[in-house]
């Protein structure tokens, strides 16, 4: 998600807005600031917010697609918090400004999303 972050920079001053939970935080872990320099997305640019529960990280990414200051929002929750209707109001938000959302899941899931796409990331 963060290499996708670093493609989707429109120049300098966009910056990647990184939504974790804290239990998301606690599973995954934060991120490097000297790693992501060398992975080409700058520690200045990257706004980390870090949300109690995952309806407040819902609505964080919701309301900052809506906005064009930023270049890309990720937002990372433990579990299947985001259903039918969270994923289609993060859907429309980003389709109205042309955003980049990116919403990653620790589980995989059974339950439908409204995503243009989705991708299963795992072990061979």
């Amino acid at each position: 998600a963060l290499a996708l972050a670093a493609l989707a920079g429109n120049g300098p001053d966009r910056e990647t807005l990184l939504i974790q939970t804290d239990m998301a935080r606690f599973e995954a872990g934060a991120p490097y600031g000297l790693g992501l320099d060398l992975f080409g997305l700058p520690s200045r640019r990257l706004l980390l917010l870090r949300a109690r529960r995952p309806i407040e990280a819902l609505f964080a990414m919701e309301e900052a697609l809506k906005g064009r200051a930023l270049a890309c929002v990720i937002a990372e929750l433990p579990d299947d918090a985001a259903d039918l209707t969270a994923t289609r109001r993060l859907s429309l938000a980003a389709r109205s400004q042309d955003g980049l959302g990116l919403l990653l899941r620790h589980r995989s899931t059974s339950m439908p999303s409204a995503a243009m796409t989705r991708w299963e990331v795992a072990a061979l």
